[in-house]
């Protein structure tokens, strides 16, 4: 039996990775009013409109822009959230 070098080990990770064209799922805490924290932008607020459109406001309610593809950077703020 042959001991797999790292190349085989990421070789064989890049082949079972299942990729997903298109597809963007929400975090399990996405609902609105959630408090949540960003790394640049510090504790937003998420709102979600009647029609699934959604934004982002700051602390002084003024809306901040946060691309879709950063979402994933961001997590609750559970003392923020309790406190509703």
């Amino acid at each position: 039996m042959t001991e797999k070098t790292q190349e085989d080990e990421i070789t064989e990770k890049i082949n079972n990775i299942e990729i997903h064209y298109n597809v963007m799922a929400f975090p399990e805490w996405w609902r609105h009013g959630v408090k949540c924290m960003h790394p640049e932008r510090g504790v937003v607020t998420l709102n979600i409109a009647p029609d699934c459109e959604y934004w982002f406001t700051n602390k002084s309610g003024e809306q901040v822009e946060i691309p879709s593809w950063r979402i994933c950077e961001m997590w609750p703020v559970p003392q923020a959230n309790d406190a509703n």
